[in-house]
């Protein structure tokens, strides 16, 4: 995962879901002839040499950029002609595009049904990673219901050879979508594309499924949980979906599900993501590997009562005791822009003001983390970010002169079971550091039985994060209140 390309964001196999286009943008020709179910022309033999192939269309958009697709008589691998996919010869446009040779279908022929299409594909050259992918996408009412776009295995090949997608078209499918895109400014060649029906969709007795099954993927320095949730429709048949709590609660439909013997197989195709496995009937496991793109990982799912939906009780429920507002300033001297939620009490003031800043990494204003809004409740890292400036400097960073600087009364809190921000190694020195400055006022404690998040835990171990519902000790918040009380000071 990970999303991998899936947990830390968007990957080319996401982009690529969300940017196909309707029948209704595209340009060509109408059929000439229909030898699939509504495909034409699969072995480009119809229209002229440097034309555009009858019944495949660039979409408009890519069209007005440059791209093209042409019919020609060289080299083709089947027949007298194949198709051609170009990009624009006078520019090279942004990597996130890609040329592309389509065509859409009504569904209804092939639901229920598992095809398989077969075609021959070349590129002019693999240099800078030029490539070429096939994608086959199935479109139902809920959304998609199959997608593959090959990003787990490109076409780098200079001559000819066969490639297949297989997909399973669902009952209540609505458009059937082929194409042949192109990156990073290859030149392809497409010809005989072949498409054959397996067979009847086989699920095998699924019902043994139904409900809840509960896994976690190493990703990093905590696991991500996971969730295989399988539940009737209103139609009484079984649906399965895949949820990502620690990322979202977004339910992503499942776009296979098989059950042979005790082999299970499923798929997420908006997110590249597949699952094979063995179910173990007696314990109810399911033990097996989870693929996304060319990341694969381990994988075992337990059936649990418990669903996927975090609870975080302390979360604040409207209506609030309290007026929220955004608000921004500047800082002339360093030349930015600074922004936060200011909110202020019901009733006349004056109020004492507190300012809440985050914590390292990205987070929002609520300090969210696994979906606890540690600020709300309160009123890998991955290459690029070690190498970034700020986490240079963070790096680099040593507080110990700037406590000394701190005049202010000072309250600094860890808990006994931080394993992040050892709270022995740190409360002394900046107890040392501000008497070293002169300052008196300065309370460091520590608080048992509290992690890193300040959360009552069992070990403090980072697993517990997202599995402990408490986003903010009571007993810490007590005392943070009770210093503010001795200490704030309203203006006069």
């Amino acid at each position: 995962m990970k999303t991998s390309a899936w947990v830390a964001g968007m990957s080319l196999a996401g982009l690529l879901a969300s940017s196909f286009f309707s029948p209704a943008a595209q340009s060509g020709p109408n059929p000439a002839d229909t030898n699939a179910a509504g495909f034409t022309n699969l072995d480009f033999e119809l229209g002229t040499p440097g034309d555009p192939p009858p019944g495949w269309s660039v979409p408009k958009a890519q069209a007005a950029e440059g791209f093209s697709a042409i019919l020609t008589t060289n080299q083709p691998n089947h027949g007298k002609q194949c198709a051609e996919i170009r990009w624009p010869g006078d520019r090279t446009p942004p990597a996130s595009r890609f040329a592309n040779l389509m065509r859409s279908v009504d569904a209804t022929p092939w639901r229920n049904k598992r095809i398989k299409v077969t075609a021959a594909i070349r590129v002019a050259s693999a240099e800078n990673g030029q490539r070429a992918q096939m994608w086959l996408r199935v479109d139902c009412p809920g959304g998609l219901g199959a997608f593959d776009n090959m990003n787990d295995r490109p076409v780098r090949q200079q001559t000819w050879a066969d490639y297949a997608i297989t997909a399973d078209v669902a009952e209540d499918a609505q458009k059937l979508h082929l194409g042949l895109m192109t990156l990073n400014g290859a030149t392809a060649w497409w010809d005989h594309v072949r498409i054959e029906v397996l067979g009847e969709i086989s699920s095998g007795d699924l019902n043994v499924l139904a409900g809840n099954w509960k896994g976690a993927l190493e990703v990093g320095p905590m696991p991500l949980r996971v969730f295989f949730v399988f539940e009737r429709d209103a139609t009484n048949r079984l649906r399965g979906y895949f949820v990502s709590p620690d990322q979202n609660e977004t339910r992503l439909p499942l776009t296979r599900m098989t059950l042979s013997s005790n082999s299970v197989a499923f798929a997420v195709s908006s997110i590249g993501g597949t699952y094979t496995g063995q179910l173990d009937r007696a314990s109810r496991e399911l033990k097996g590997t989870w693929k996304q793109g060319n990341w694969a990982s381990p994988l075992v799912l337990a059936f649990t009562e418990t669903d996927w939906k975090r609870r975080r009780p302390q979360t604040p429920k409207p209506p609030f005791p309290y007026q929220s507002e955004d608000v921004t300033f500047e800082n002339v001297k360093a030349q930015v822009k600074l922004a936060g939620t200011l909110t202020r009490p019901d009733g006349r003031g004056p109020f004492p003001a507190l300012v809440l800043i985050s914590g390292s990494g990205p987070q929002d204003r609520d300090e969210t983390l696994f979906g606890h809004k540690l600020f709300a409740a309160e009123s890998d890292f991955g290459m690029a970010r070690i190498q970034s400036a700020w986490m240079q400097f963070m790096l680099r960073y040593d507080p110990a002169a700037d406590f000394q600087r701190v005049k202010c009364p000072v309250l600094a809190l860890n808990g006994q079971l931080d394993t992040q921000i050892l709270a022995a190694q740190n409360l002394p020195a900046i107890e040392k550091n501000l008497k070293a400055g002169g300052n008196t006022r300065g309370t460091a404690k520590e608080i048992k039985s509290l992690n890193h998040l300040f959360q009552t835990a069992p070990t403090g171990d980072l697993k517990e994060y997202g599995e402990i519902e408490e986003s903010f000790s009571p007993f810490a918040l007590s005392e943070i209140l009770t210093w503010l009380k001795v200490n704030a000071k309203t203006s006069e």
